[in-house]
């Protein structure tokens, strides 16, 4: 019997140190769990801070409290480590989704006996994918092929030969109904005619390309679960969008509770926001626009202001002679 019960006192003991022990350590790392562990210690860990909000305030003593405040932090650590495998689970099946195009575009791929412009056109293409790489795979060409024959032909339509004329820009400042609506908007007849005087392909490609970004984020959000007009709200307030503001839809489930002063901003803005962006501290900039409903509402407010003016004109890296 004595025995019996050094054995059981023993027991005890060890069972008391691992408990010390866990405690000492802290709980699993989420990192370290399965999904299903992690949703169950969601469930056990709510259940406890429901109890304790049960609580009348002068039973609620420091150790509770402590412990409170310990399982909201772990309920943030595994709710954080449960959206990121969705997310990568959300980039995983997009990246699926996107291999038939991928695949299309690596069978056009064959960049020889292109004419020297198209060359040059085609790696600006490349170097605007890039940092979709880790999406689309670490080898943009075939995608930026894809895009480029695409746009050549849009371009082709729309434009006829122009779409290699690096004056385009001199002739839509010509045009008094285009130029009127954004002079109105705080554009300059300077802004029009820089933002256009490239090729007008590469322009076209640039707008694909941007476009193709905010289908991926989107996508990727779908697959991961997320509410996609939530995220398309988020990325209105959060980010600059730009297009056409006449074309603004405020029906549109993304749009509604904004205004027209959260529409798309004039593609010709985008030089003069980057610049501001890149002189503008990140917390100067968060603390601005947490004054307003969207980006595009910031920026509208600042080009009223007079803020957004344009600091220098950049020089885009020489396309071959005879694009014009």
């Amino acid at each position: 019997m004595e025995i019996l019960l050094g054995v059981l006192v023993v027991l005890v003991v060890l069972f008391a140190l691992a408990i010390a022990i866990g405690k000492i350590k802290g709980p699993p790392d989420p990192q370290t769990q399965s999904d299903a562990w992690l949703q169950m210690r969601l469930g056990s860990e709510g259940a406890w801070i429901n109890g304790y909000l049960r609580l009348s305030l002068d039973q609620q003593n420091e150790s509770l409290k402590r412990m409170f405040d310990e399982k909201q932090e772990y309920i943030r650590q595994i709710e954080s480590e449960l959206t990121k495998r969705k997310s990568a689970h959300g980039l995983s099946a997009t990246a699926q989704e996107l291999k038939p195009i991928l695949q299309t575009a690596s069978e056009q791929h064959a960049p020889d006996g292109m004419s020297s412009k198209d060359k040059w056109l085609l790696e600006q293409t490349e170097l605007v994918l890039a940092p979709l790489a880790p999406l689309i795979g670490t080898n943009v060409k075939p995608i930026a092929r894809q895009f480029f024959e695409e746009m050549k032909a849009d371009g082709i339509a729309s434009y006829g030969d122009n779409i290699y004329s690096e004056s385009y820009g001199d002739r839509i400042v010509t045009n008094q109904v285009v130029l009127a609506k954004r002079l109105a908007a705080g554009l300059t007849t300077d802004d029009v005619r820089n933002y256009w005087n490239k090729p007008v392909l590469l322009t076209l490609l640039h707008t694909k390309v941007r476009d193709f970004s905010e289908f991926c984020f989107i996508d990727v959000a779908r697959q991961s679960g997320k509410d996609i007009v939530a995220v398309a709200r988020d990325q209105r307030k959060r980010y600059p969008k730009y297009g056409d503001p006449e074309a603004w839809n405020p029906t549109l489930p993304a749009n509604q509770g904004f205004t027209a002063e959260d529409a798309d901003i004039y593609p010709e803005f985008i030089l003069r926001v980057g610049q501001w962006q890149a002189q503008t501290a990140a917390d100067e900039q968060a603390a601005l626009l947490s004054q307003y409903t969207s980006f595009n509402a910031m920026i509208r407010a600042l080009v009223n202001q007079g803020r957004l003016s344009l600091y220098a004109q950049p020089r885009l890296e020489s396309p071959p002679t005879g694009l014009k």
